[in-house]
């Protein structure tokens, strides 16, 4: 096109196929190049049609090789996925472990993979027992233990090379179900214990023999007593069902449910008392503390609130002890006397039924026994 001012408009053949703005400059397409211009768009009409022949000729060879080509793109897939493992067990010294179907987790030195540096974690469960509580003091690697076991598990059942030592050992899952953290949520009007709850009865309705069930913080969010009596309620019907379960608690009537019920066991995390640190260790087979007041101590609370923390604590305890004390004393006492009364009276009513008397006073227990008025 030719731009061309509007009053020389006649002095060029052609046609107009557009003009400025202003009106002042029009473009003009001449003559002499518009059967140029159709041949042009006729060679590229059949340069258009020529594209899709090859195209289609090269889409029916593609698909006389389909079976062939499926093959290779699974192969690269499968070499991809092997060549990703490898870099991926590079990085955290990754090693296949032996796996079972008998519910037996055996770790040595089983390390999180986002934790590189982390303090490697020894862990049995599924020997004799089926159910481990771990306890310890607070930020002591409770939680952390609960996610290296279920992770380590995910990425076993899925092919991955796991960072711990020869030796360990994994067992096959069909569902592994955990219920970490707190889902306390606004939106949805749940509270800590209720968003609790939620995923417990979703673990209940779910868990079955070939279940890892993971449970953190048990008994929290609500009155103690009822949140332990509901926990160990909890705990017994997964054990019933066959699972596999890992829990951390705080609480002593857990630890001592675990110590005392068949298929159950403790362990705890180490807590170093000359630092006030915790060693993130775990020891199989006893319950742990707290060691709330060192923990809130070491994070800057004031010395004085902590001694104050301590005398209510342990007096509180004291009388609970020294109150469980005379109730046991005196039900003691109690059933002493009840039991010598009952005696008493069984010997009296034997001896009217055999008629019994001494030569120098006839039924004298009868006579004692009307006197201080055991026989109405």
């Amino acid at each position: 096109m030719l731009p061309v001012k509007k009053e020389h408009r006649k002095l060029i053949a052609g046609t107009v196929l557009d003009e400025s703005a202003s009106g002042q400059t029009v473009f003009v397409e001449p003559a002499d190049i518009a059967s140029l211009t159709y041949e042009l768009s006729a060679l590229r009409a059949e340069e258009a049609a020529e594209e899709m022949k090859v195209l289609g000729m090269l889409t029916e060879l593609t698909e006389s090789f389909r079976h062939e080509l499926s093959i290779n793109l699974e192969t690269i897939g499968h070499y991809d996925f092997l060549f990703a493992k490898a870099k991926l067990a590079k990085t955290y010294d990754g090693k296949v472990p032996e796996l079972n179907e008998e519910g037996l987790i055996v770790i040595k030195g089983g390390r999180h993979p986002l934790l590189g540096g982390a303090v490697p974690l020894d862990c049995t469960l599924g020997d004799n027992y089926r159910a481990l509580i771990i306890t310890g003091p607070n930020t002591g690697g409770k939680t952390v233990a609960l996610k290296t076991v279920g992770s380590l598990t995910l990425m076993v059942q899925s092919g991955l090379p796991v960072p711990v030592e020869a030796g360990s050992r994994f067992a096959v899952y069909n569902s592994v179900l955990a219920d970490i953290g707190d889902g306390q949520s606004l939106e949805h009007s749940l509270s800590t214990f209720s968003a609790h709850i939620r995923s417990v009865i979703r673990i209940l309705e779910q868990a079955g023999p070939a279940s890892l069930i993971l449970l953190d913080e048990l008994a929290t969010g609500t009155d103690p007593g009822e949140g332990i009596g509901l926990s160990i309620a909890v705990l017994e019907e997964l054990y019933r069902k066959g699972a596999t379960i890992m829990a951390t608690t705080h609480f002593n009537e857990i630890k001592r449910f675990a110590e005392e019920a068949p298929g159950f066991r403790n362990a705890r995390m180490e807590f170093d008392l000359e630092t006030l640190r915790p060693t993130y260790r775990m020891t199989m087979g006893e319950a742990g503390n707290s060691y709330a007041f060192q923990i809130a101590l070491k994070l800057g609370m004031s010395p004085a609130m902590i001694d104050r923390s301590r005398q209510i604590t342990y007096s509180r305890q004291g009388g609970e002890s020294r109150l469980w004390y005379r109730w046991k004393r005196r039900s003691s006492r109690t059933g002493r006397c009840l039991t010598s009364r009952s005696g008493r009276q069984m010997d009296i009513k034997r001896s009217l039924q055999r008629g019994e008397r001494s030569p120098d006073r006839p039924y004298p227990l009868l006579k004692s026994a009307t006197a201080s008025g055991s026989i109405p």
